[in-house]
This record gives C-alpha cells, sequence and structure tokens, in this order.
C-alpha cells in the first residue's frame, strides 16, 4: 500500500483492500470477493508468507514458549519443595499454571 488515505484504503469484510484510483467501493468488493474465492492452493508462498503473517506468527510462537518455560518451571519448583505444596497460595498458583498450560498449549 502506497499510503493511508481514505480514498484509496476501504474495509472488506475485516480486512483493508487498496482500491485503484479510478474505482470506487463496490469495485473494491467485487475485487476482494474474486480473490477469496480462489482456491489456497493456486496462492504462492510470498502471498501467503506476508510480514505482516510472519511478525504474528513469531509473536505467537515467542509468547508460547515463554508460557511454557515459565510454567513448567514454577511447576517443578512447586512440585519438588514440600513446604511449598502445604500451602495455599501455591496450591491456587499451581492451579493457574495448569490452566495457562492447557490454554498454551490448544492455542
Amino acid at each position: 500500500m502506497t499510503g493511508w488515505n481514505t480514498s484509496s484504503v476501504v474495509a472488506v469484510w475485516g480486512f483493508l483492500v487498496e482500491s485503484p484510483p479510478d474505482a470506487n467501493w463496490t469495485d473494491a468488493v467485487n475485487a476482494s470477493s474474486q480473490t477469496t474465492n480462489t482456491s489456497a492452493a493456486t496462492m504462492t508462498q510470498s502471498e501467503v508468507w506476508t510480514p505482516g503473517v510472519v511478525f504474528r506468527v513469531a509473536t505467537i510462537s515467542v509468547l508460547m514458549l515463554l508460557t511454557l518455560v515459565g510454567n513448567v518451571s514454577l511447576i517443578a519448583i512447586i512440585a519438588s519443595q514440600a513446604s511449598l505444596r502445604r500451602k495455599r497460595v501455591s496450591v491456587f498458583l499451581l492451579n493457574l499454571a495448569v490452566g495457562d498450560l492447557m490454554v498454551c498449549l490448544v492455542t
């Protein structure tokens, strides 16, 4: 996209689509529906792995890794020390860590 002015960018089904300078909104909607109707097999990898997609995947991967390391280490620390297993706060944190791990693995 060359610029973020309202005349060249329209929102179609939640996605920002750049419209040609001489086109109107219905042309942009028709162009968007034609591109979404094509099969995924015809898309090249450069169309799928845009910089925005790569950034999102990298961000989620880093967050999942940090979540995994942090929660597993917390569970290991609480499970290894008998004095922590008896405290209510530790049991609460253990339950939160297990729940967070489940969310991380499902995501």
